[in-house]
């Protein structure tokens, strides 16, 4: 499944990672805290569905458990390529 979401344009970054501050001992409860980035709106509605199962996939074989809370964002801005056209030339004029 993650190999699917990397298809797809689908890009995940993590801004915060809070396990614990022990340098000796694997914490109990650790939270990630992130974005996901989506190329098009097709990407960004099927986005939180491709994270949920790319999280439980990698996790399935520790014995780890997950919690997601996904909050859907903003979506992808999608130019007018007419538009870009005119601002393309103009620029290189």
């Amino acid at each position: 499944e993650s190999l699917r979401a990397a298809q797809s344009g689908l890009s995940a970054v993590f801004g915060a990672v809070i396990g614990g501050d022990a340098p000796n001992a694997i914490p109990t409860l650790v939270r990630l805290r992130g974005s996901v980035r989506t190329p098009d709106a097709t990407a960004w509605e099927r986005a939180e569905h491709q994270v949920q199962a790319a999280l439980y996939g990698a996790l399935a074989d520790s014995g780890a458990l997950a919690e997601l809370t996904y909050v859907q964002g903003v979506p992808p801005v999608i130019n007018d390529p007419t538009i870009v056209g005119l601002v393309r030339s103009a620029l290189s004029a």
